[in-house]
């Protein structure tokens, strides 16, 4: 030690000026002491250096201080750079200071290119306003800090959501220096919360449908049964014989529409059977040629190996008619409609982002077009019942709700990409089926309209005009009819008469009895006794999922009179 000060005595003679050393001791009861000596030349008159001066200070504390710092800033450093969250030290003036690798990753810009610039310059303009009035509330101490969810603009134009925090930092004397901000993205948990507002939407508009096509649909069987039995009266050359038929037809496209929305609802009455997909696709695009016009050129891709469905093949083939008819008024000068068939397997990620689907192996039938695409407004509402872009001659809107709420229903999903000028492509994921399954629906009798011989027929109806309707209409073609109001009433005219062929009631009636109840009652009287079930609304009762039970037979509201003696006809044939 003393040979280290006397070589510092000469290094401030030599150079004539004060230094600063710093060396350790130890104290007598053992601890370190950091010390700061200061050495510094005496001089005389003429400049010669007399002597050496010295002050020697204790700075252990000042030290550990300056280690507890140092410390502190490499763990901010370290918690700042590695943290999933994106972290920014931001100016009064709105110019970055600091970033971290993470909101690069979240904005799409690199480091060098958000320190050029300010948070103003990326954050999505319908939030900008209120950024900048929360910027003013923390500099004038409004507020410390305060937390939103907003939107910045990616750099390749995406709009990315993200949860903000913010934190003033202030000095000593309590100046703004800068902000401190957190940046968590939740894009996807947003796009979650979209999916789940437009499904509870839309299944409210489904209950909504639900609610009124009972009603609605018994009044159309009033209106249809009524013109018909008119018309069948009224003599061709006779003057308002011309009005009848426009306002049947109107009837049915009323019919048509209520449907429409029971599918878009799920709550329709399904018949599904196994089929070959690749085949009713083939199938399907060979009609198609004939239907959407030499303008538009059909392609059907099918898979190498067979693959089966259960589904109502009906039904499927009204979704991509009606996908087929959007496909060609997206492309008024022609263009191409591509159906696809695939293999897939969902996994947990698909049924992440569709949360109501389930995983396993799917069927997937992909209708794509060259045509003008939909802008992202418009792509979030595509499924709506009622909205559609087309002129109001042109449209019902119904017709992507219906395929929505079919393949829904038939336990699929259904996902639709496009974006302006690029294009369509709906994709219906159907449930996978081994072939051997049973098929779960009989082919349709092609039974006479008319009665053989003079046959019995309980009508059970609570509307008195649906029921004087299917009276009249029912004693025109041959049957003996008997009428009920409800269930009781029913099962009074069942022990009073014996010879009952067919039993034709209504689903849901008042009384404290349904129709699946009544049907049960009444074989336990007369175990031959046939019956059918009429309704204008799919319920529980005597659907699961909207699917029949086997042996079912149901004849849904409002029916032509053809239909509804051809099936009188097909269930007492049995």
């Amino acid at each position: 030690m003393a040979d280290f000060f006397r070589a510092t005595d000469l290094e401030v003679t030599d150079k004539r000026t004060a230094r600063e050393y710093e060396f350790d001791i130890t104290r007598p009861d053992g601890t370190p002491q950091a010390n700061l000596l200061i050495k510094f030349p005496i001089l005389a008159p003429n400049g010669d250096s007399m002597s050496i001066g010295s002050i020697t200070t204790d700075v252990t504390e000042r030290k550990k201080t300056d280690r507890a710092l140092r410390e502190s800033e490499e763990l901010f450093r370290s918690a700042f750079e590695t943290t999933a969250l994106g972290m920014a030290l931001v100016g009064l003036d709105g110019r970055w200071l600091r970033i971290n690798d993470a909101l690069c990753g979240i904005t799409g810009y690199s480091k060098e290119e958000l320190l050029a610039t300010d948070f103003q310059s990326i954050t999505h303009p319908d939030d900008l306003e209120t950024d900048v009035e929360n910027l003013r509330r923390l500099v004038n101490g409004e507020i410390s800090s305060y937390q939103r969810e907003k939107r910045y603009v990616h750099k390749q134009g995406d709009t990315v959501w993200v949860l903000l925090g913010v934190a003033m930092v202030r000095d000593a004397e309590g100046n703004p220096l800068y902000t401190v901000t957190q940046v968590q993205d939740i894009t996807g948990r947003k796009m979650v919360e979209e999916q789940l507002r437009q499904a509870q939407k839309m299944e409210a508009v489904g209950q909504l449908a639900g609610g009124i096509a009972h009603d609605f649909n018994n009044l159309l069987t009033i209106a249809i049964g009524n013109l018909q039995l008119l018309e069948d009266h009224v003599q061709d050359d006779q003057p308002f014989k011309k009005h009848i038929e426009p306002a049947l037809d109107a009837m049915f496209r009323g019919a048509d529409l209520t449907n429409r929305l029971l599918a878009f609802a799920r709550k329709q009455i399904l018949e599904p059977r196994i089929i070959e997909v690749n085949k009713h696709v083939s199938e399907m695009g060979n009609m198609l040629r004939r239907t959407i016009g030499e303008a538009i050129e059909i392609e059907t891709v099918p898979t190498e190996v067979p693959c089966h469905t259960f589904i109502d093949p009906t039904l499927l083939e009204s979704s991509l008619l009606n996908l087929a008819i959007n496909a060609r008024d997206a492309m008024p000068d022609g263009g191409t409609i591509t159906i696809e068939v695939a293999h897939a397997q969902v996994d947990q990620a698909f049924e992440e982002d569709f949360r109501e689907t389930t995983t396993g192996p799917y069927v997937i039938i992909a209708v794509s077009d060259s045509g003008t695409g939909m802008p992202e407004e418009v792509r979030r509402r595509a499924f709506e019942p009622f909205f559609s872009t087309k002129e109001s001659a042109k449209g019902s809107g119904l017709g992507l709700s219906m395929v929505y709420g079919f393949v829904r229903q038939s336990g699929g999903y259904v996902t639709l990409n496009s974006e302006a000028g690029q294009g369509t492509s709906v994709k219906l994921y159907l449930p996978e089926a081994e072939s051997s399954e049973t098929t779960g629906a009989e082919e349709i009798s092609s039974a006479e309209e008319l009665p053989t011989d003079e046959e019995t027929i309980l009508v059970v109806e609570d509307n008195i005009s649906v029921r004087m309707v299917l009276t009249l209409i029912l004693k025109e073609l041959g049957y003996r009819v008997l009428t009920a109001e409800n269930g009781p009433a029913a099962l009074d005219t069942v022990d009073k008469h014996q010879d009952i062929d067919l039993l034709l009631t209504d689903v849901v009636m008042p009384g404290g009895m349904i129709g699946a109840a009544l049907a049960r009652a009444a074989r336990k009287r007369q175990p031959t006794l046939k019956v059918l079930y009429t309704s204008g609304y799919a319920q529980d009762a005597i659907a699961q999922g909207g699917i029949l039970d086997e042996g079912m037979e149901l004849l849904s509201k409002p029916y032509p009179k053809s239909e509804l003696a051809r099936k009188v006809r097909q269930v007492l044939e049995g």
